[in-house]
């Protein structure tokens, strides 16, 4: 069995003291919050959502894809996940967090699903968001790298079974 940590639990540090705490820690892997930065936060001090510095900025990761590779593979870190908040037809977005997980060696990336707010039909949301994952096939083949989907409270997917029924048939 390995253990890693997902960085939205380490909010107060950056990526580089991460890194060496997991390392210390015997910690096996990391899996990276990548997310938007809004450094207008920055003066409220680490929180899980608005400033955390442990975070991937979404907007640059392109640019530093190989820097955290290494900054992972020098700690003996494996890159299980790149995990970003971006929705399934974000794919552009997508895309570049996938190309940054192929050059990194992380097998895969995580996305969300929508919310369910009951303001459009669940039905249509459902069919709407299979079509996305669908067309999302495609590039997940393409990089080598795994696209899946978080099961959470208030979205299209809040449990195993829904999650199942919105990939079942995909690879």
């Amino acid at each position: 069995m390995k253990f890693s940590v997902f960085t939205v639990m380490t909010p107060e540090y950056s990526l580089a003291e991460i890194v060496k705490i997991l390392s210390r820690l015997g910690y096996d892997g990391v899996e990276w919050r990548v997310q938007h930065v809004d450094t207008s936060y920055a003066n409220e001090g680490p929180s899980y959502w608005r400033d955390n510095r442990c975070t991937i900025e979404l907007e640059t990761i392109l640019e530093h894809a190989e820097e955290i590779r290494d900054l992972s593979i020098a700690a003996g870190l494996e890159i299980c996940a790149l995990s970003s908040y971006l929705l399934p037809h974000e794919r552009e977005r997508i895309e570049h967090v996938v190309q940054a997980a192929q050059i990194m060696g992380a097998p895969q990336v995580r996305i969300t699903a929508p919310r369910y707010d009951r303001v459009r039909s669940y039905r249509d949301l459902f069919r709407e968001t299979r079509a996305q994952l669908s067309r999302l096939q495609e590039m997940s083949r393409a990089y080598g790298v795994k696209i899946v989907v978080e099961t959470h409270h208030r979205t299209i997917i809040p449990s195993a079974s829904s999650a199942y029924r919105l990939v079942e048939g995909m690879e």
